[in-house]
Order: C-alpha cells, then structure tokens, then sequence
C-alpha cells in the first residue's frame, strides 16, 4: 500500500473514534450530571525522503469536560445540584461500590434512605447513609447540603472536589469510580434544592461534529478508491513479460 494510503486509512481510523467519542456524548444529551467527552490526537512524523514529511494522526487521550450543565427546576426539594464548582461531586454507593455523581435526582428509598433514582445509596457524613423521617410533612436543603425532614435535620450529603485535576475513570453513563487519593472532601460548594443539573452536552454542536466528520470518511473513502483505480491502470498497462 502507498503511502499516500496508509495516510488516508490512518484518518479514516482517528475519525472513526472521533465519531465514537461524539456519538455517546449525543446518546447521554439527556442523562442528569453527564459529563461530555472529547478526543485528543496527536501526530507521528515521518519523513520518507529528505524533502517530505508525513504526519499520521494517532489517539493520545480523552479527556473529560468538567464544565457545568445547565439547571432544570423539578419542584422536587430532593433534587440537589451542585453550584459554584464544577469540579465537586455527590458520593453514592451501590453493591459496596462508591461513586461520584453530579446527577442529584434523588428520593426517598423504602428503607427512609436518600437514593439516586437507580437505587445507589447517597452518602452523607463519615460516609453513612441518610435518613429520612418518612412521615415528614415537608423536606428542605440548606445550602451546605444538610436535609431537614421538617424541622429535624436527617444528614447532609457527602461532597467531593477532584484533586489536581486528576483522572476520573466512568462508570455507568453519568458516575465516575471513587478514587480516594483522587478526590478531596471539600466546602467549597453551595447545594440548591428542587433542582437538577443536566449534561453540559449541546446536541446541535454534537450532531454538526458527526455530520462533519461523515462527510470528511466519505472524501476519504474516495480518495481511496481513485487511488485504488489509479494503481490499477498502472499495472494494466505494464506489458506483458
């Protein structure tokens, strides 16, 4: 295969995860807290002669957008967002697995627990979980996190910040796996109740990005062919030995 091949193969490869990376922020458009993914590529020099040089692109990392989504009011006092740090997260736990969460649709769990709508156990101080007064009349947050069944204070809810920008590996769609040397107990924060935060993923530019990039493989897949056609009325018009 030419070069010129190789060339054309290898940005057909980094479009393709690209195109991966885009299409699952687009599917989580609408998971509470999602946090977007984006795609870094870097280049491999090559030099054939001593007058070109070739650059074929190759995956470095992907990183994680920490920025902030925007805020749904739910009416719901158990909804919790986080304001004023973007970097900062709920603790849940499921199946004695802890995680972090922006998504703060919350409720109340069978057993007076405060859960995540998939049923992970919100965390609360020395990593206990909350309580709440089920008969309660009325349940409000202070800006600190605390939860008042009433007038009766049932906990407050457990938040972290990243430290020093550490990696975050997924799980899940929304959550990211609790490392503790990777995150950091914090007050820089304020809770809001009766709110949700959504994914800070905006579909228009997602799906302008996968048209884009369908549009670019499909110029490559062309130049392939031509390429292809050309080497072959090469070869044809070599005479026969």
């Amino acid at each position: 295969m030419q070069i010129s091949s190789f060339l054309t193969v290898s940005k057909q490869t980094a479009l393709m995860r690209q195109t991966e990376v885009t299409a699952n922020n687009l599917a989580n458009a609408s998971t509470n807290g999602y946090r977007r993914s984006a795609i870094q590529f870097s280049s491999m020099m090559q030099q054939p002669n001593t007058t070109d040089v070739i650059a074929y692109p190759f995956e470095t990392e992907i990183y994680i957008d920490f920025s902030e989504g925007a805020l749904q009011d739910t009416g719901n006092p158990l909804d919790l967002a986080i304001l004023s740090n973007s970097q900062a997260f709920f603790v849940v736990e499921k199946d004695g697995e802890r995680r972090l969460t922006r998504n703060g649709n919350f409720r109340i769990g069978q057993d007076g627990s405060l859960q995540t709508a998939i049923g992970e156990t919100v965390l609360g101080d020395g990593d206990q979980p909350i309580k709440l007064n089920t008969s309660a009349q009325q349940f409000s947050v202070a800006p600190d996190g605390s939860i008042y069944s009433d007038n009766d204070r049932s906990g407050r809810v457990r938040v972290v910040q990243r430290r020093d920008n550490s990696p975050l590996s997924r799980v899940g769609t929304g959550a990211f796996r609790l490392v503790p040397d990777n995150v950091e107990d914090t007050g820089n924060y304020s809770i809001l109740g009766g709110r949700i935060e959504g994914a800070n993923v905006n579909p228009i530019l997602e799906m302008t990005e996968l048209i884009e990039m369908s549009r670019h493989f499909e110029l490559l897949q062309q130049l392939l062919q031509m390429e292809d056609e050309r080497q072959n009325n090469v070869i044809d018009k070599i005479p026969a030995a």
